[in-house]
């Protein structure tokens, strides 16, 4: 009730500060007009703000979902990060499928569930600007995880209105979302959103599960070429999961489909995140720069195998992790003529930093009975891409890429385990990008919208830092991709 009261006390508060604003009815109102990239691959391409108007999003699975041909599940209690299928690959909870927020990293590395597990629970959909998507491994500034495809979803620094929502539903469901956005002349020019959600589920142990979440955003510089933002978010939950129900047992009516062996299993799981974004552009180049931290802890009791281990305590889990991560995206383009051809130079550096203590217990009724794996890891991953664009005559444009990515790792174990880990190494792998792009017809507006693209590209998803410090041949997952397709943007025949 104390946060419910709090979002109202903003919304009344926004109220006011608009009736004010709208008193000087001739103040200067500032213009922003937004441009796209031309795009490398028919697979690469933008949902917008509208494309979320016009399919409401109340979860951030529903966002995911804006990607054509992703698949998403969700099988404990609704706090565990979502199942992603995407293009025929499953990528479990995100080990082929990377995810960033605001240029945040959302994958985990050397997880303790997964390796890339991304949970996206932090997002507040109502702030979503738009989502940049990524199918294949064709793009030079994706690395880890990137290898069936990437989304980067960009919150909006700004809201027209400021708002409450309260909304309710079958299975207890509440949520309460506020968002508050004052004027743009306002110092600062704030933007802060909060979020409440509960639901109980369909089955008979309810899942009580309960999210609470706060974005924050201000500009602290801003010139007609560049600006300077600090983002700030705040995210925590807890639940319970009625985990495995064996077919057999409902056929024989031992118990119902909405019963569970083991009420015990569930979670939870918090994070938090600083980043500070610099951005300057003008009319032939553009350099961007973001430093970030983050902490992180997730707290999972699960039972797969219910008692086939062991027949008196159960086979119940726990998977315990604790992190804190930082890391740096560096990157500039700039569009220039060499020899009477058009240029565009694209480079960049970015840089993570990990530091783990992660941890796998047998447990009976989330009371640990013995400890399997305890350790800290410390891992480190450097990228340096580059990407250079000809476009020998006006119907052509030639990309040619490259990116390696650098690991260290360095595994210490904690205390007398059953199954002991130690060990450090690191590893270089290096991926080629080539892009084709054709646009055949110059005739009208149609044609000219309508392009042939060629792909070809190597993608990557790292492994846990305690399977290569024990086999250094397994440092990762390479796939390599081609992929061509002719693409039509409708959204231009009628410019």
């Amino acid at each position: 009730m104390k946060i419910l009261t709090l979002l109202i006390s903003a919304f009344l508060i926004c109220a006011n500060l608009r009736s004010a604003h709208a008193a000087d009815a001739r103040s200067p109102v500032e213009v922003y007009v937004w441009g796209q990239q031309p795009t490398s691959a028919a697979t690469e391409q933008t949902r917008w703000q509208r494309d979320l108007e016009l399919r409401p999003s109340n979860t951030p699975s529903d966002v995911l979902r804006l990607t054509p041909g992703v698949i998403i599940g969700q099988h404990h209690g609704g706090g565990k990060a979502d199942q992603i299928l995407f293009r025929g690959f499953d990528s479990d909870h995100g080990t082929d499928f990377a995810v960033f927020i605001d240029g945040i990293p959302v994958n985990m590395v050397s997880h303790a569930h997964g390796q890339g597990y991304a949970d996206m629970h932090w997002l507040i959909p109502e702030t979503v600007d738009r989502v940049e998507i990524y199918k294949g491994p064709y793009f030079a500034h994706l690395g880890d995880f990137a290898t069936s495809g990437a989304m980067n979803i960009i919150t909006k620094r700004r809201d027209k209105d400021s708002t409450l929502t309260l909304t309710g539903g079958s299975y207890n469901t509440q949520r309460y979302v506020g968002i508050f956005a004052p004027p743009e002349s306002t110092l600062l020019r704030p933007y802060i959103a909060g979020e409440v959600y509960y639901n109980d589920g369909p089955f008979k142990n309810p899942n009580n599960y309960i999210r609470y979440n706060i974005l924050t955003k201000f500009g602290l510089l801003q010139s007609a070429n560049s600006n300077l933002s600090f983002l700030g978010t705040f995210f925590k939950t807890n639940w319970d999961a009625s985990g495995e129900v064996p077919a057999r047992a409902v056929r024989s009516r031992e118990i119902g489909r909405f019963g569970s062996f083991d009420p015990s299993e569930g979670g939870n799981s918090e994070r938090q995140n600083l980043s500070l974004i610099y951005n300057y552009t003008d009319a032939n180049q553009s350099f961007n720069a973001q430093t970030y931290i983050s902490w992180y802890q997730l707290q999972l009791w699960s039972n797969f195998t219910l008692f086939l281990n062991d027949e008196v305590n159960g086979d119940g889990i726990e998977q315990r992790d604790k992190r804190f991560l930082a890391g740096n995206n560096i990157n500039y383009r700039r569009n220039y003529s060499l020899w009477d051809l058009p240029m565009e130079s694209f480079g960049g550096f970015q840089s993570r930093f990990d530091h783990i203590r992660v941890g796998l217990f047998n447990q009976t009724d989330r009371r640990r009975r013995e400890t399997v794996k305890n350790n800290y890891i410390r891992q480190t991953n450097l990228g340096w891409f580059v990407q250079q664009e000809i476009r020998p005559t006006s119907w052509l444009r030639t990309q040619i890429g490259a990116r390696m990515d650098n690991f260290w790792y360095n595994v210490d174990q904690i205390g007398a385990v059953a199954e002991p880990i130690s060990g450090d190494g690191a590893a270089t792998i290096v991926n080629p990008k080539l892009n084709f792009i054709f646009t055949p017809f110059s005739d009208n507006n149609v044609a000219k919208a309508t392009n042939l693209f060629l792909n070809f590209g190597g993608g990557f998803h790292s492994n846990d830092a305690r399977v290569f410090v024990q086999d250094p041949d397994k440092k990762s997952r390479v796939t390599g991709a081609a992929n061509w397709a002719l693409a039509h943007a409708y959204s231009n025949v009628w410019t």
